[in-house]
């Protein structure tokens, strides 16, 4: 019964996959990822508050448009 627990996990083992960096085309520049993120963090360091909620993806609830049309909706049946 071991010996068929130990082959089901080595046939459902993850593949290992050695990641290495890219190699560069020619003399293509390939910024690392701890300079990415700087230069991200510099980008952001410009932003107003205003930009960082629409780049979150936050949106400003218009709860008075919404009533608006349940109201007219209910009127008008």
């Amino acid at each position: 019964m071991l010996a068929l627990q130990e082959r089901t996990e080595e046939y459902f083992a993850a593949p290992e996959i050695a990641e290495e960096p890219p190699k560069p085309f020619l003399n293509e520049y390939l910024p690392t990822k701890e300079e990415i993120f700087r230069a991200c963090q510099e980008i952001q360091r410009e932003w107003s508050e205003a930009e960082r909620r629409r780049r979150r993806g936050y949106r400003r609830a218009n709860h008075q448009a919404s009533l608006l049309r349940v109201v007219r909706t209910s009127f008008n049946s």
